[in-house]
């Protein structure tokens, strides 16, 4: 959270302060918060499933291109094609191997 002031005087000597702050710019919602609680238990979706299977064979041994070919064939319901497929791979890529 951010906090910051502003004052000026006019030529007649008055002063106007105006105070600022980061704290309502982002409400926090419950849905939010939930899954950030030390009691929760995560529900168990494809999409872990998916997720897992991906950073299991990001191993140094599978190509991107094989990793999204193995999910298609285990998720055939998930992605609508093997364009889909590969960009979820990439994209976790992305995320785990970006400097």
């Amino acid at each position: 959270i951010w906090n910051w002031s502003f004052a000026a005087k006019s030529s007649q000597g008055d002063q106007l302060v105006l105070r600022h702050s980061s704290f309502k710019s982002a409400l926090l919602s419950h849905r939010g918060l939930a899954p950030r609680a030390q009691s929760f238990r995560p529900p168990s979706k494809v999409e872990h499933d998916v997720d897992a299977t991906c950073l299991v064979m990001f191993d140094g041994d599978h190509t991107l291109l094989e990793i999204s070919q193995i999910l298609i064939e285990k998720f055939p319901s998930h992605f609508s094609d093997a364009s889909a497929a590969f960009e979820h791979v990439a994209n976790l890529s992305a995320r785990y191997n970006s400097d």
